[in-house]
């Protein structure tokens, strides 16, 4: 079971809503407001998209605005376990002026 008694999916597996995954760090040159570090995160959605034929696409409740490429993400999922362990993925807003273009 993964924190606060979900469920940790393997890398062969296709997430479900509730289980928990690793997500990598996402930094925004544009828009900063949106940065985050990455960790374990809760999937809140798992959907399709016909611009992403070869898996599917995975919504997580600590970066809601941003879909992952489940097919690629889960390549990562031991590396990023490696990198994050029990941490969770979290929102670290970065409001420079100069990285909040748009």
């Amino acid at each position: 079971m993964g924190a606060g008694g979900s469920e940790r999916i393997t890398v062969t597996d296709r997430p479900v809503v509730g289980s928990d995954i690793y997500v990598d760090n996402q930094l925004f040159l544009g828009h900063g407001e949106d940065d985050m570090r990455g960790g374990l995160a809760r999937v809140i959605a798992v959907h399709e998209d016909l611009d992403y034929p070869d898996g599917p696409l995975v919504d997580v409740a600590e970066h809601p605005d941003c879909s992952y490429d489940w097919t690629l993400l889960s390549r990562e999922q031991e590396r990023l376990r490696a990198a994050f362990g029990e941490r969770r993925a979290s929102a670290d807003p970065d409001l420079r002026p100069e990285f909040d273009l748009y």
